[in-house]
């Protein structure tokens, strides 16, 4: 039997989780580099007056870097904790003010939150995608449901 989706489940993961998702990609010489290719991509598909949402931002460390490139930022992620955690880093690390809003939000179904060709971008990076076990295709089809026609997203 295929694991299925527990949204409270993985909530409650990244609610003790803390602040660990800021720093693992400090962790050792792979987290390190798999850090610097994400953020390569980054560098090279978002833009000055790119409108972005990080869906799946946790604590910020991708959302540090996508303030570097455009002051557009919906950041969203299913855990409370850790939009906290990224409202203090980019008070913390100068990236605050490129951030729009901050959302509590499920990948799977973000309708209630955003329209439809909402973002110029989006980057899901990280868990999000794989955590949503057999719900993924409804996280990916949300992905392109709110990035505007033609547009990139970035997942990994």
């Amino acid at each position: 039997m295929a694991p299925i989706y527990d949204p409270q489940w993985i909530r409650d993961q990244y609610e003790t989780y803390g602040d660990r998702e800021w720093h693992r990609w400090e962790e050792n010489p792979v987290e390190q580099v798999k850090f610097q290719v994400h953020r390569r991509i980054l560098e090279d598909h978002i833009t000055s007056g790119v409108r972005v949402l990080d869906i799946g931002a946790g604590a910020g460390r991708f959302t540090q870097i996508l303030a570097q490139f455009t002051d557009q930022i919906v950041v969203a992620d299913i855990s409370t904790k850790q939009l906290e955690l990224n409202r203090e880093h980019g008070e913390r690390e100068g990236f605050a003010s490129a951030v729009e809003a901050r959302i509590e939000c499920d990948l799977r179904d973000m309708s209630q939150h955003f329209e439809g060709n909402s973002f110029d971008a989006v980057v899901c990076y990280g868990g999000p995608l794989s955590y949503l076990l057999d719900q993924a295709s409804d996280g990916v089809c949300e992905l392109a449901r709110v990035a505007k026609p033609g547009r990139r997203s970035s997942s990994a």
